[in-house]
């Protein structure tokens, strides 16, 4: 039980820390946020976290297709 609760902890303070860096490098380099956002996906294993992110780091962005990309997670 309190292996449990520590390893849900850990996933959260990396998942904030994750947040951070990505948002950070947005800014910077498609190819970089793209690359993370894919291993957020296979790290946290998680579509509806997924969809949340890529609404929260670019909102508006027209390149993003999200069926697309969550039919490639689901593949993979």
């Amino acid at each position: 039980m309190a292996v449990d609760l520590l390893d849900h902890k850990i996933k959260k303070i990396m998942m904030v820390r994750y947040f951070e860096f990505t948002i950070f490098n947005v800014k910077y380099c498609n190819l970089k946020r793209n690359l993370m956002i894919y291993t957020f996906l296979s790290f946290f294993n998680s579509q509806t976290l997924y969809i949340g992110f890529l609404k929260f780091i670019d909102p508006h962005s027209k390149d993003l297709d999200l069926d697309s990309h969550l039919d490639k997670a689901a593949i993979s």
